[in-house]
């Protein structure tokens, strides 16, 4: 889906609003559609790369609207004014076909949806347990500057788990995250707290808190156990030692 979500350019060819939403896809002049890596389609699953001799760069190159169905361009139309399409390989999952937009395409956007990034994968762990960058950030939002404990926690998958939190100051709180678990990598997954299990601020010196463990997602990952994860929610407060037992 084609939306803009985020005014990124102000000048006079950028609109403030935008006419665009599900049922009328498209993305105005100096806007941008962003999408959260939670999102279907937006992630990489890079379980096969192999990080035991330490962390890998490479290049990361992707390609916007590969498949022309937007037109980058000025649309093709009839002697009326009507909008031409053009049949593709494309079939919907009843089998019929899909067609796409005719298109005079703008030279150069081929160029202009490619683009390459260097990325690092760090030997375990990703984003959230790496150091915050130069932004504040701070909370149970905040998706940086985060600790794992280093035991992974057993459960049994689908019930109910209560957890009490130990160690917390009011004068240092501290956010701990739940997380699940990769058994393919024996680690906890890195989870960000839209995909969190659970958040909470221990400001206390005992604090419960009260998650579902988390079930089988296929074979391999069959769930039953979890990751704890803690950071101050002010950084100038510094780290405290938590600890989370059922």
């Amino acid at each position: 889906m084609f939306e803009s979500t985020d005014r990124l350019s102000n000048n006079e060819t950028s609109p403030l609003h935008t006419e665009y939403i599900c049922e009328n896809q498209g993305v105005d002049a100096g806007w941008g559609d962003l999408y959260g890596s939670s999102l279907v389609c937006n992630w990489i699953d890079i379980t096969e790369l192999d990080t035991s001799a330490g962390p890998v760069t490479d290049t990361l190159t992707f390609v916007s609207n590969p498949d022309g169905f937007m037109c980058e361009g000025d649309a093709v139309l009839d002697e009326d004014g009507n909008q031409l399409f053009e049949s593709t390989t494309f079939t919907t999952s009843e089998g019929n076909p899909v067609d796409r937009p005719k298109c005079e395409q703008r030279p150069g956007s081929e160029e202009d949806d490619t683009g390459s990034v260097e990325v690092t994968v760090p030997e375990r762990g990703g984003f959230v347990t790496g150091a915050c960058g130069t932004e504040q950030e701070f909370g149970l939002l905040r998706n940086c500057g985060f600790a794992p404990e280093p035991a992974i926690q057993n459960c049994t998958a689908g019930q109910p788990v209560s957890l009490t939190c130990t160690g917390g100051d009011a004068s240092a709180p501290q956010v701990v995250r739940i997380c699940e678990t990769s058994r393919a990598l024996a680690t906890g997954v890195d989870c960000d707290f839209t995909d969190a299990l659970a958040n909470v601020v221990i400001d206390a010196a005992s604090v419960d808190v009260d998650i579902t463990c988390p079930i089988a997602r296929d074979g391999t990952e069959i769930g039953g156990q979890i990751a704890v994860y803690q950071a101050p929610v002010l950084e100038d407060d510094g780290a405290r030692t938590i600890t989370c037992v059922p």
